[in-house]
């Protein structure tokens, strides 16, 4: 089974082999631009195939679409992402005929580009008009613990941002949804209800399933579905939940200060306080306390992942043995590949 990469980012480091801090050279920028991106996948609920709520000429499917095309619009301005939509029209994305395979089949395309998290985004309905407000589902603690604490951070990330929106949380904004008929994950725990959260739990991959508002209250369609402006500002404050559980940035780079040091900027101030790893247009550099170390040969750790760093940037074009204080790693285009066996 492989590895999933955390959503948060951190980073231990394994072993240096030099302290002192170098400056930008030529050869430091020759590399091509590398790839260790966190990976968010976005899935527009229902299609015009496999329908959902309808509701005064409003359709589910329309809707949410647009709020996750905001949504990824947003996201792609944060730094060290990478964002995909489970279907980029209203059309079935995979021509299921029912909606279970669909569902299956859209969490099996998010394993295919190894995301670190799935949000669904959908739209609620009740035959009580005056049902309102958000609501945004989690996985249960069951089977992959984990799972479930990252989901409920992303949930409760997720929810702030709405709210700030004016939108009331329905009970208590967030919560878990079991089984209805005692289906169970591998180790004979009472599996989550939601099909999106659970093939997801099962691919290792944290998700949740937000619930903006009711299509099927006309006041919450008014007050925050019925023009772009509005479906725009749903899809922001998404992105902005996501990209605040995720640790992301905005204006953030890798380049010289005024004395050639190659340096972690945020909105053009080098920021003293970041340590891990950053990229620029020549790859990605491992920062320390705001300074690239160009000195820093070895292996370390990003998002549950072992890379190979060369005179402190990833060196993926490195395929061959490493060795840290846990043992010796085989490596390949830069990262240590844990399948290999022989």
């Amino acid at each position: 089974m492989k590895l999933k990469k955390i959503m948060a980012i951190s980073l231990a480091i394994l072993g240096v082999l030099g302290c002192s801090w170098g400056q930008i050279s030529e050869s430091m920028l020759a590399a091509e631009p590398t790839t260790p991106d966190i990976v968010v996948v976005l899935d527009p609920g229902h299609d015009a195939k496999h329908s959902g709520a309808t509701y005064y000429n409003y359709y589910e499917h329309e809707l949410v679409f647009e709020i996750a095309s905001y949504c990824k619009e947003e996201l792609e301005k944060y730094n060290g992402v990478e964002v995909y939509l489970t279907r980029t029209s209203n059309k079935c994305a995979f021509g299921t005929k029912g909606s279970t395979e669909c569902l299956k089949k859209r969490v099996e395309y998010a394993d295919s580009v190894d995301a670190d998290v799935y949000i669904s985004l959908h739209l609620d309905a009740s035959s009580n008009k005056s049902a309102s407000g958000c609501h945004i589902y989690y996985p249960n603690a069951n089977y992959r613990p984990q799972i479930s604490k990252e989901g409920k951070n992303l949930a409760t990330n997720l929810l702030a941002e709405l709210t700030a929106l004016g939108i009331t949380p329905r009970e208590e904004g967030i919560a878990i949804r079991n089984s209805l008929d005692n289906t169970t994950y591998p180790d004979g725990s009472l599996a989550d209800y939601l099909s999106v959260i659970k093939n997801c739990k099962l691919e290792e991959i944290p998700a949740v399933l937000v619930e903006h508002v009711f299509l099927s209250n006309y006041n919450d369609i008014i007050k925050y579905l019925d023009t772009d402006e509005k479906l725009q500002k749903l899809g922001v404050a998404d992105a902005t939940g996501i990209a605040n559980h995720l640790g992301l940035v905005k204006n953030a780079t890798v380049k010289a200060d005024a004395n050639g040091n190659l340096c972690y900027f945020v909105d053009d101030t080098v920021d003293t306080s970041y340590s891990g790893l950053a990229e620029n247009e020549s790859g990605w550099w491992y920062i320390q306390d705001g300074k690239v170390d160009t000195s820093y040969n070895g292996l370390i750790t990003y998002r549950e992942e072992q890379w190979y760093i060369r005179n402190g940037q990833v060196a993926l074009d490195y395929n061959g043995i490493a060795t840290d204080e846990n043992g010796t790693w085989y490596v390949k285009d830069g990262k240590v590949d844990v399948n290999i066996n022989g």
